[in-house]
């Protein structure tokens, strides 16, 4: 078997295995803001949960260090890092600028069977909300993620996958503090819908209008 340094490949493999399973839990866990903002992050505690040893968890804190989310003190450990609503706003600037064109850019195109598979998941939530009055945050939150995502793989352009890529996880946690608002789960769940069959119907302009609508809302509700 081949080996790096006296590790074998199988060996690194599943250490870098391990390290992104700690770095999807931490992060899911700050965008959901389930970690708040100046929290410690205790390793011995993610490493008994995940039932893993400590150094994949530090190699995720120094990932998610990069990436702004954590910051890591010398002898204190890692901190959340607090978004400033300066921050947020800038963000939703930039959205507000950026998605509705691209959205009637894809509108020709978008799949639909894509898309219905993201309305499925949006109108189950809705019909558990309505029926039994249960707010699920988490689970509307991620099928609306999943139409945005939707729309800008749909474009295809790299370069502009990458500049949202930079400030991806910020945004998610902007959103998902205007997400937990009490009365905004409903009116995001149906504004995103509404985008849906706008794109369904191959209307660029409407759908272009719908999202910058949600942007601008969300941002209103936040700021």
């Amino acid at each position: 078997m081949a080996s790096i340094k006296g590790k074998s490949t199988a060996y690194i493999s599943r250490a870098e295995n391990l390290s992104q399973r700690a770095y999807y839990f931490i992060r899911d866990k700050i965008v959901e803001q389930k970690y708040r903002p100046g929290e410690p992050i205790l390793e011995s505690s993610i490493s008994d949960e995940l039932d893993i040893s400590r150094t994949p968890v530090r190699e995720a804190l120094k990932l998610l260090e990069r990436e702004n989310l954590v910051n890591i003190y010398p002898r204190r450990g890692a901190f959340i890092t607090s978004i400033s609503l300066e921050k947020v706003r800038e963000i939703y600037q930039l959205r507000g600028i950026i998605e509705g064109e691209v959205a009637c850019l894809v509108a020709p195109h978008i799949p639909d069977d894509k898309l219905v598979k993201i309305e499925k998941k949006l109108n189950a939530v809705k019909k558990e909300f309505d029926q039994l009055g249960d707010k699920n945050v988490e689970r509307a939150v991620k099928a609306g993620r999943e139409l945005h995502d939707l729309i800008f793989d749909t474009l295809g352009n790299k370069t502009l996958i990458e500049i949202m890529e930079k400030i991806k996880f910020d945004a998610e946690r902007g959103c998902d503090f205007a997400s937990h608002k009490a009365d905004n789960v409903l009116i995001f769940l149906n504004q995103h819908l509404e985008i849906i069959k706008a794109l369904k119907e191959r209307d660029g302009e409407k759908a272009k209008f719908l999202l910058n609508k949600h942007i601008r809302e969300a941002k209103e509700s936040v700021i």
